[in-house]
């Protein structure tokens, strides 16, 4: 499940051109078997804190979450498989 969120949130930073991450989440399998996410952070690439809500933490997030990431991001399946 981690390599998935991860996969997601890394696309989700591409897709956006590094204007916006979805982090944080937390998912579980329903009874039929299908991935519920809940409890979605975000951050965006606005750099004024006055112009931010509260848990956008700003470019400096997104950069900590691609930094971690990137590290592992070629063992990751699903980032290889969407060619990340």
């Amino acid at each position: 499940m981690t390599v998935a969120l991860h996969a997601f949130t890394h696309y989700v930073a591409v897709w956006s051109r590094g204007n916006f991450l979805l982090c944080d989440l937390q998912g579980m399998y329903d009874k039929t078997g299908t991935m519920c996410l809940i409890d979605p952070q975000s951050h965006s690439s606005e750099k004024s804190s006055i112009n931010r809500v509260y848990w956008d933490g700003g470019p400096n997030a997104i950069e900590r979450f691609m930094t971690h990431h990137l590290k592992e991001c070629q063992n990751n399946t699903i980032c290889n498989a969407l060619q990340l």
